[in-house]
């Protein structure tokens, strides 16, 4: 058979894999996908053209071009043609220039000046009649208080910002609802719901007046896939003391009780990822209360599992089809500074904080040269006792991956169909308060090794220097490797038993 006798259905097909998935260099460059090959394909013959078209518009991208004299005439066009609005099913909103360029471009563009013709770009969603996704992207660089923040970089969004987008965003997608509102009478006028919402980078600061809102409301009537990624404050020339920042504790609380809840009855579909590790501490974050009675599929990014009943709000939702765990890790060693002074920040951490230790053997000062003002737990909870529950509550799981690598979440939030599945040594993880600007501690790559405390012995008291509590880092800290024979037993009959039940249903 020539390629002239494919079926038109296979020829999609096979030029969909020409659309190269989100990674990481394309985020770097601020690019969504890579659209060369397709572009290239377009212009082999007309049948080419059509369907190789309908892969290229599928998403619609908001881009910001300060350099131009009408900043989003390119995105006018598209949304103005008839076969580009037929094509469309997900548009991507950028807050602002600095995805794809330099701190230079983003300084040439003001929000002030450009805010009418930003919300005009916006409000054009409602000329996409088979729209169904937004995906709404922030700068992973915040200011927390624009007052009192040491922050320099001038790609950095100030909260105040980030609202008013949210709400011009949220503005339009009610305004597109209304407008499918008006016209459900006429038989010739066919719109799709927006039943998708991504928000990427979405600030650690609880807005309870974005969600009271009445179109937050309105908007979320009908959304069934919810994604979000959470940033932060942080300064990567720290010690800036991100983990003293009041949004570091009340966000978890707020996210799990007032934003999360909002979305329960609908939702069938979650992606929660913080860009950092998340879920013990500073803030906490347990599920307890959360129930979403229709979730299918979750997937989890950064999340630690501290305490042995962290995870049981994941297991309660029976109804769980597919599962995905990127970077999520156990803390097997926490320290917390009891007193180190007299400054702002120098404060008792766990009672500042709030922490829980229950689950938790705490060892005496100076263990692992941690100092006398310090305190320092093991957590013995194992990823045996995780993948057994999950095997055994779960009985409509056909789909499961779990992946740990070096790198931050974020390369994979956009292409989580890329996971891979399986056990590395960097599914346990140390934290250590006394490192800013991060506290938490990898093991090796290769080696499964936790770092943890001073490995001079010198620094202990003399009398206490033989004590058996006593561990030098590197030498007896390894989780992976005590753990290895539970925690691959327990992984090989998850996988063996998903795999079942996926064969199953073919």
């Amino acid at each position: 058979m020539d390629i002239n006798g494919i079926p038109t259905e296979v020829l999609s097909l096979i030029l969909g894999y020409l659309l190269v998935p989100e990674g990481e260099q394309h985020a770097k460059r601020g690019t969504t996908q890579d659209f060369q090959d397709l572009r290239a394909a377009r212009l082999v013959c007309q049948q080419w053209n059509q369907l190789a078209s309908r892969h290229m518009f599928r998403t619609l991208a908001l881009l910001h071009h300060p350099d131009h004299d009408s900043e989003f005439e390119k995105w006018t066009e598209m949304t103005s043609s008839p076969m580009i609005q037929e094509i469309t099913q997900r548009v991507e909103i950028y807050s602002g220039p600095h995805h794809f360029g330099s701190v230079a471009e983003m300084s040439e563009w003001s929000h002030e000046e450009h805010w009418d013709e930003f919300t005009a770009a916006v409000d054009r969603i409602a000329e996409l009649p088979n729209l169904s996704a937004v995906h709404i992207r922030f700068s992973d660089k915040c200011i927390g208080d624009p007052d009192g923040t040491n922050w320099p970089d001038e790609e950095a969004e100030e909260p105040e910002a980030r609202l008013e987008i949210l709400n011009a965003v949220f503005d339009a997608i009610d305004k597109r609802k209304t407008k499918i509102e008006a016209r459900k009478n006429d038989s010739k006028a066919s719109y799709s719901t927006i039943t998708s919402l991504t928000i990427e980078n979405l600030q650690n600061k609880p807005i309870p007046e974005f969600i009271s809102s009445d179109v937050f409301q309105s908007v979320l009537q009908d959304i069934t896939e919810l994604r979000l990624l959470v940033t932060n404050e942080y300064n990567e020339h720290g010690p800036d003391h991100d983990l003293y920042l009041p949004e570091r504790c009340d966000f978890e609380p707020w996210l799990q009780t007032k934003f999360l809840p909002c979305f329960a009855d609908r939702l069938t579909s979650l992606h929660l990822a913080f860009g950092e590790n998340w879920g013990v501490a500073p803030g906490y974050f347990d599920g307890k209360g959360l129930l979403f009675p229709r979730l299918k599929s979750l997937t989890l990014g950064e999340f630690v599992i501290g305490h042995h009943d962290q995870f049981d709000w994941v297991l309660a939702h029976t109804t769980l089809e597919t599962l995905r765990l990127h970077d999520c890790v156990i803390a097997s060693y926490l320290t917390f500074q009891e007193d180190q002074g007299s400054t702002a920040n120098d404060r008792k951490q766990l009672s500042l904080w709030g922490i829980r230790t229950h689950d938790w053997h705490r060892y005496p000062a100076w263990a692992f040269g941690q100092g006398e003002t310090n305190a320092t737990f093991r957590f013995d909870g194992t990823w045996e006792q995780v993948f057994d529950k999950i095997r055994t509550s779960l009985p409509k799981l056909a789909d499961f991956r779990m992946e740990n690598s070096s790198h931050r979440y974020g390369p994979h939030f956009n292409s989580t169909e890329e996971m891979r599945c399986s056990l590395t040594s960097l599914r346990y993880i140390v934290l250590d308060t006394g490192l800013l600007p991060s506290p938490w501690i990898k093991a090796d790559n290769y080696t499964g090794a936790l770092s943890f405390g001073n490995d001079d012995p010198e620094i202990l008291p003399v009398e206490e220097r033989a004590e058996p509590w006593h561990r030098r880092p590197g030498c007896e800290l390894n989780r992976a490797q005590d753990t290895l024979k539970g925690d691959k037993r327990a992984f090989d009959e998850l996988v063996s038993t998903v795999e079942r039940r996926r064969r199953g249903r073919l």
